[in-house]
Order: structure tokens, then sequence, then C-alpha cells
């Protein structure tokens, strides 16, 4: 009774600024400890008290009536909630490379409309890009008017050198057109600062050019050792079911008609069904490599970003490359999505174990549509949601139809709901997320790299440099470091 009589005359001895003072540090004592505990109850998001420091540097301080105004970047929920529309600038032949940032080494794509079959023309023939003035004229635009962190290859480097893993991408043809998006933006034809680096087993990588003057440079800029060149800026692994054979044999054990691709008959020795894995393996080596960050030119020392890495298989899960040719025709749908199934926990549970180890950040990547008989779409459609082709609604292509069915159930299994923030992204039960790629693409019919014979893959630049910009615009908005919207000037290097 005493004492706490005693405490309360102590208070009614303050100054009305210091009164004012110890309310505002109660204030933000009780919001950084309410974060945290937010944070650390809900498991598997990887976040750290580093993190939850981070955010409160990213809040805007500016003020109207009173009230604390954010930054106006983009929410995820934002970003999605978008459509393509012309560009404001001329999309001529000679801008192109400047509008997209390619460099001499990019190429285009996209074919014509009525291109014969088996006369698909050479890269770098102007017919092998004949529409690609008509595709890339539009972009994606939030609706909302907010902001899209803009690609920039340089800052994309540092984001990724100040981690361990770097950024790595895993997935089969469609994941190897954002590899192009990225590699078409950072490598030259002649002294380039990064070099492409490839090996028989689809393995590949971004690296620092030691020897190029701007090396240094580019070192200082990010705040870390040289020897951290030594190491990919970005690793894709190509593969198709993301599994070793013996994984695939697995999870389709006792499915009918399934023969075993371990010790099986020498006709499954085909170029669709690897040997192995590499992923795993090769990302948990990085991993377990620390990194040494330096002080930058203005003094401050980086802050290590969280190494992330995005999945995505979906077009090789089909009977006839999983099946015997004599058994394929009876192959059901149920078993096709049973083994991706299998396929997609496995992922998951090795993204698990090493984020439990290591400071990751890994994405599932929704499919991203085929559009049964393209030749016949001429320009984006805004309002469409399905891949279904319009004059014929019954075409069935490949195993398109179900690319809905895998995303429904990995958007559903790790939790999906866009983040409304866009200061961090919002806590998962999981160490793997969700990354929405089907809303951008499904309105783009009309933009795919060989309507004749090919309505899967799309024209480049396009829709897949939209892909990158939606994967770097989250990276950015959960990075550590905030240099990632300076200006770099690709003349410096390109």
């Amino acid at each position: 009774m005493h004492s706490i009589t005693k405490i309360n005359y102590r208070y009614l001895l303050l100054s009305p600024r210091r009164w004012i003072l110890r309310l505002l540090l109660i204030s933000l004592a009780y919001f950084a400890f309410t974060r945290l505990m937010e944070i650390r109850m809900t498991s598997g998001t990887g976040m750290s008290l580093g993190n939850v420091l981070r955010l409160s540097k990213r809040v805007s301080t500016s003020s109207e009536g009173g009230r604390i105004k954010r930054d106006d970047w983009c929410t995820e929920a934002e970003y999605l909630d978008g459509e393509w529309l012309k560009r404001d600038e001329d999309v001529t032949l000679m801008r192109l490379r400047e509008i997209y940032q390619y460099t001499n080494e990019g190429e285009f794509k996209c074919m014509a409309r009525d291109l014969p079959r088996g006369s698909e023309p050479p890269e770098g023939n102007p017919d092998h890009y004949v529409r690609i003035l008509e595709t890339a004229q539009y972009e994606w635009k939030p609706k909302s008017g907010c902001r899209k962190h803009q690609w920039d290859a340089w800052n994309f480097a540092k984001f990724c050198l100040r981690s361990r893993g770097g950024c790595s991408l895993v997935g089969d043809s469609l994941a190897d057109q954002i590899y192009r998006a990225v590699y078409y933006t950072m490598v030259t034809k002649h002294d380039s600062l990064f070099d492409i680096n490839r090996s028989i087993d689809r393995v590949y990588n971004i690296t620092v050019n030691r020897n190029h003057p701007l090396a240094p440079r580019l070192a200082r800029e990010a705040g870390i050792s040289e020897e951290r060149f030594a190491r990919p800026v970005l690793n894709y692994w190509r593969e198709h079911h993301l599994l070793h054979r013996s994984e695939l044999d697995g999870i389709f054990k006792g499915v009918w008609y399934y023969e075993p691709w371990v010790n099986g008959p020498t006709y499954f020795q085909n170029g669709w069904i690897h040997d192995r894995s590499w992923w795993y393996e090769l990302w948990s080596d990085l991993l377990a490599k620390p990194i040494q960050l330096i002080e930058r030119p203005d003094g401050s020392l980086p802050i290590e970003e969280t190494s992330t890495i995005s999945f995505n298989s979906a077009p090789h899960w089909t009977a006839i490359e999983l099946w015997p040719s004599h058994s394929f025709r009876l192959v059901k749908n149920e078993d096709l999505l049973r083994g991706w199934i299998g396929a997609f926990t496995r992922v998951l549970e090795k993204v698990t174990a090493a984020a439990q180890e290591y400071d990751v950040l890994a994405w599932w990547r929704s499919t991203v549509p085929g559009h049964p008989e393209c030749w016949q779409y001429l320009a984006p459609e805004n309002n469409r949601t399905d891949h279904f082709s319009t004059q014929n609604p019954n075409a069935d292509y490949f195993n398109w139809n179900l690319y809905p069915i895998m995303d429904q159930y990995a958007s559903s299994r790790l939790g999906y709901n866009p983040s409304e923030s866009n200061q961090y992204l919002r806590p998962t039960r999981f160490y793997m997320r969700y990354l929405d790629l089907w809303s951008i693409s499904v309105k783009r019919p009309d933009a795919h790299l060989n309507p004749t014979i090919d309505c899967s893959h799309y024209c480049l630049p396009g829709v897949p440099q939209e892909w990158l910009g939606l994967v770097w615009h989250l990276t950015v908005s959960s990075a550590r470091n905030q240099d990632y919207d300076e200006p770099s000037s690709l003349t410096k290097w390109h």
C-alpha cells in the first residue's frame, strides 16, 4: 500500500515533457513486445527479432490528420489485383531492350500465329519474334495505382550476394523462362560482369566475374567480402519432378500399372525422367557456408538476407511420361495427382528441414496456364479467369486441366492469403509460401511463344518479366536491408 503511494507521488513529480516521453517509450516497448509474440506464436515463419525491428524502420513517419501514413508501395493483394494495359511509352524494336533492361545477350522470342508446323525459324531471325511488338506493348498495372518495386539487376545481385544460398530457382522449362528473364538482364556478350555456368546435370548458375573492373564496386555496395563471389548469385536447377527416381517409386508405390524406375526396364531411360534430383543437396551445401559482411562506403553494415528458393512442378506429371507405353492410356487423373501431392509433400519436408537449421524463404509458384488454341487471341483479356478455349471450351491439351486442381491443393495446404501489408509478408504456418502467378498469366492468351504448336510457353520479353517483377517486389517488401530501390544505371556495366 505504502509502496504504491510512493510510486504515484514520483509520477506526480514528473514534468509534462517527461510524462510524454515515458508514455512514448512504454507504447514503443508494448508494440515491439506484442509484435514479437505474434511472430513467435506463428510457427514456421522463419522471422526473427531482427525482422521485427526492421518493420518499425519501414513505416513512414509522415502524417495526415495525426495518423501514420504508410508508403504507397503495393501490398501483395494490391499487386495481384491488376490488369494488362498498354505502356505509356512507344514500344519499338529500337527501344525494346531499354524498356525491358535487356542486354545484348537477350533474345526476342514470339513467333507468328500461322507459322507452318516444323518450320520454326532460328533464334535471332526476325521471323522468330515477328509478334513481339504486339505482345510486349502491355504491362501489368495494379488497379489501385500503388507503386511496384522496380526490377534492377544490380540491386538483385546485392540482395542475393548478402545471403548464404543466394537466390535459387527450381523447375522445368517454364522456370527456365524466369531464368531467361534474369539472364537476359544480367549477362552481356562481351566483358560481362556476370557469367553463366552450365553443366550436363542441368545445373545452371549466374556468378560474378571477379576480374571485371566493376566487381570490387559491387562488393563494396553490397557490403560483402569478395570471397562471396566464389558462390552463385542465382542458382537454377532444371528439374521436372523435383525428386530422385527412388522417391518417385515411393510415392507411386501400389498404383496400378506403375513400374519402378529404379532397376526398371531399359525403355524407362528417357529424357523426361531425370536420374536424380540435385537441388536439395546443392542448396544445403550452400546454406552451410557462412558469409562475411563488411562496412559499406557510407559506414553502414548490411544485414544478412534470407536465402530464397522457388519451386514449381506440373507440366511433366503426365501418364505418357511416367508410365510404360503399353499402359499409360489406362492411368487415371487421380493416380497422377496422388504422385504430384506426394512430390509436393516431399519438397515441403525438405524445405522445413533446411529452414530449421538455416534462414530461408521458399516459394511454391503456382502453375502458369497454357491456353488451348491460343492462335485465336489478339490481345489481353482482363476479365478472363480460366484457361479454356473461347471457340472450343472442350479442347483438352496435355494435363492442363489439372493445373487449377494442383494450385488449389498447394494454396490450401500452405494457407495462402495474400499479404495486406507492404512492409512485410503475412506470417504463415510453414517455411514455404504460395506465389500466385496464375492471376497475372491467365489474362494473356495472346502472348504464347508459338501458337501453332506451343501454347504453354510465353513470348520473351513479356509475361515472364512480370512473374519476375512480382517475385522481386515481394522479395524487397520482406528484405532486411533498405537499399534495393536505389537507382543504378544499367549503362554502368551493360
